[in-house]
This record gives structure tokens, sequence and C-alpha cells, in this order.
């Protein structure tokens, strides 16, 4: 069985080293930030979609019931 903690160690890891990796790309070219900033609010938005969806077990990802 797969120790939580460890998954949890692992995800974290992963998240910081993207985030350094994506301020160095930033840093070097900043016109690319902008086409960043529109995917992060559409992966926002679909997040939201998701947490509302699980929060509402009825209704499947797309709306239908």
């Amino acid at each position: 069985m797969p120790d939580l903690q460890t998954d949890f160690a692992l995800v974290d890891r992963c998240l910081r080293r993207e985030r350094r990796m994506r301020e160095y790309v930033f840093a070097r070219q900043p016109e690319r930030l902008a086409g960043k900033v529109k995917e992060i609010d559409d992966a926002l938005d679909a997040l939201m979609r998701l947490r509302q969806a699980i929060s509402r077990p009825q209704r499947d990802l797309f709306g239908r019931e």
C-alpha cells in the first residue's frame, strides 16, 4: 500500500520544481508570461468545475443529471 506522506512529499517536490522552472523561463522571456496567465486561468476554471462536480455527485462533469 502506498505511503500517503511519501506521495505528498513527491507531489510537493514536483510542484516546487515546476514553479522554479517557470520563474526561470519568465525571468528570461517575459513575453511568454501573458500566454501562461491565460493557461493558468483556464486551468483554474477547470479545477473549479471539477470541484463543483465532486461536491454535487448527482451531476456528471458536463452538468448532466
